[in-house]
């Protein structure tokens, strides 16, 4: 009985950087034409985790950069949209096993999100695989916040022994291995694939 306890029965992804190469930094040209990526990337990281909350709505969010970079909001945001669509790249690799994984266990993410971002995500279908989705502008925490972490546990009465958290980040990894779930650094497909089947996953 003890044994089944343990048996993985869920595992959860981080999106970005995972299943999807989302670093707008590596397309953004059309940004370029108002600002470096720099100045950009010093303002988000003071209002980031305000939108990704939704503590602050997408628009708010760029009024206070673009007044801060003295730009034009609208056309700030639009050349912003653009590059992000552009950065939405598909880790078909990754894809491939998510999709062997579907038939065996139940599949989740846990994301950090704005809500603009999170409609470009939708048009994209990023979510098609995922039967838990914990998106941090709807649930109003992010990681590594670990009440975000803990509605993995509450959404699907699971023990944290019988779930796997995968992230391309050690920090987003520390709540879950302190709730007791197994983690995962994620580095490329083929050591995703070593990693889940150490810790007994059928793949």
């Amino acid at each position: 009985m003890k044994e089944e306890k343990r048996e993985i029965k869920a595992i959860i992804f981080d999106i970005g950087e995972v299943l999807y190469n989302e670093n707008i930094d590596k397309n953004n040209k059309d940004l370029r034409k108002f600002t470096t990526y720099n100045d950009f990337a010093k303002l988000r990281k003071k209002y980031i985790k305000l939108v990704q909350t939704n503590k602050i709505s997408s628009d708010k969010y760029f009024e206070k950069i673009s007044k801060r970079l003295k730009l034009n909001k609208k056309d700030f945001m639009n050349a912003y949209i653009k590059a992000r669509k552009e950065s939405i790249i598909l880790n078909s690799s990754v894809e491939k096993t998510i999709k062997k994984l579907k038939k065996n266990y139940l599949i989740g993410c846990l994301t950090n999100i704005t809500p603009i971002n999170h409609k470009l995500r939708l048009k994209k279908q990023v979510y098609a695989h995922f039967k838990l989705k914990l998106i941090s502008c709807i649930e109003g925490l992010r990681k590594p916040d670990i009440r975000f972490y803990r509605l993995i546990l509450k959404r699907t009465n699971l023990l944290p022994s019988q779930i796997i958290f995968i992230d391309n980040e050690n920090l987003m990894l520390l709540p879950a291995k302190k709730l007791g779930m197994h983690t995962i650094l994620f580095k490329n497909n083929l050591q995703l694939i070593k990693d889940l089947r150490k810790l007994g996953v059928k793949i």
